[in-house]
């Protein structure tokens, strides 16, 4: 059996805020930093043997305050989608500059493809393949990932569900987590926080 904990990075300023900030690079806000060592001391009675993070700012610092002496080994396969044109706005800025493109985004979220950004499709299959790789290579152990919402969102789904279309049904807010067993290929989800 392998264990695997997906941890979403610390809030930062533009998430509470309510921007679109995947492809961005901003550290931590201070409420960011204090939720993330709330947090620190349900991760560390995991007692991860191999730790993972996203090289973006937000989730390594995540990664640095839950595990501090741990090796931490980035990946940029584990990176939050590129929202494109949406980048740096607000909902409603985008729904009053873009009207067409929100309704399309609105209407077929898992489908759509961010105009200068990612494919949602193409990111969920990619976000997913990079986590499996490392289940993959650390099978029997106890494996702890920091990264983004969209990459947990998308493993959830295809762990639990054999494909993304479940990804809307995760809102694992920002330093909540999922922690899984594996057992062959089949996943059991044993927790869920935040």
């Amino acid at each position: 059996m392998t264990q695997l904990i997906l941890l979403r990075h610390g809030q930062t300023a533009q998430a509470a805020s309510g921007v679109y900030c995947g492809s961005g690079d901003p550290p931590l806000s201070q409420k960011g930093v204090e939720e993330t060592k709330r947090i620190a001391a349900h991760i560390r009675t995991f007692a991860p043997d191999d730790v993972y993070s996203s090289d973006r700012r937000r989730a390594v610092q995540t990664a640095r305050i839950v595990v501090p002496r741990h090796e931490v080994k980035t990946s940029a396969a584990l990176r939050e989608m590129d929202f494109g044109c949406f980048e740096g706005l607000c909902a409603d800025e985008i729904e009053r500059h873009m009207p067409q493109k929100w309704r399309e985004y609105i209407e077929e979220p898992l489908s759509f493809a961010f105009p200068d950004g990612d494919s949602v499709p193409r990111f969920m299959a990619a976000a997913f393949g990079a986590v499996l790789d490392i289940v993959k290579r650390h099978s029997g152990r106890r494996v702890l990932i920091v990264t983004h919402k969209g990459v947990i969102m998308a493993a959830l789904s295809y762990l639990l569900h054999g494909d993304g279309s479940h990804a809307l049904h995760y809102d694992v807010r920002p330093s909540g987590y999922a922690k899984l067993d594996i057992y062959d290929g089949f996943a059991v989800l044993t927790r869920l926080y935040g």
